[in-house]
């Protein structure tokens, strides 16, 4: 699964749907907010990687090769783009 499977995956066990299926859509359609709550979109990487923001400092994200992990807001490989707020 990758990042934006496990996000709509997620968003789908929480009882949300519509959520769009790419970083992009997701860029294109949802509101930004300026500072992450838990359940709130991280894009990061310009748009080629998303994750939960599940608070603390802390995204819990999907790649293909590594499956779902925990891991900082600001690891050396995640530069945060944007955050944004479903519904």
């Amino acid at each position: 699964m990758d990042c934006s499977g496990f996000i709509n995956w997620a968003y789908s066990r929480a009882g949300v749907n519509g959520v769009p299926r790419t970083t992009h859509g997701m860029m294109a359609s949802l509101s930004r907010v300026s500072s992450p709550q838990p359940g709130d979109i991280v894009i990061a990487n310009g748009q080629s990687h998303g994750g939960i923001y599940i608070g603390n400092g802390q995204v819990i994200s999907a790649t293909v090769s590594n499956g779902v992990s925990i891991h900082s807001l600001h690891a050396g490989w995640h530069n945060p783009t944007a955050y944004l707020r479903v519904g």
